[in-house]
């Protein structure tokens, strides 16, 4: 999920399963966005929450979400 306010993985769900990405932290409808993934058995991972890219601050609470990926923070294009 590529929103205004943070990037969200939604691992697990069945190939044409539509999940609302229109959603922001403020307007509390991650919730159930977290819940339609779970119901399907599938995972909800924050994504590179500390990126530095535009909206690539993760604006959203860690409750309900099964992990975060660990590889975030500064980083460069040039760098390998």
């Amino acid at each position: 999920m590529t929103t205004k306010t943070g990037h969200w993985l939604a691992l697990g769900i069945d190939p044409g399963e539509v999940v609302d990405w229109n959603h922001q932290a403020r307007d509390g409808l991650i919730d159930r966005c977290l819940d339609q993934v779970h119901r399907v058995g599938g995972l909800c991972v924050a994504a590179h929450p500390h990126a530095p890219c535009p909206s690539g601050d993760f604006m959203f609470p860690y409750r309900g979400l099964d992990a975060v990926e660990v590889w975030n923070g500064p980083w460069a294009s040039d760098l390998p």
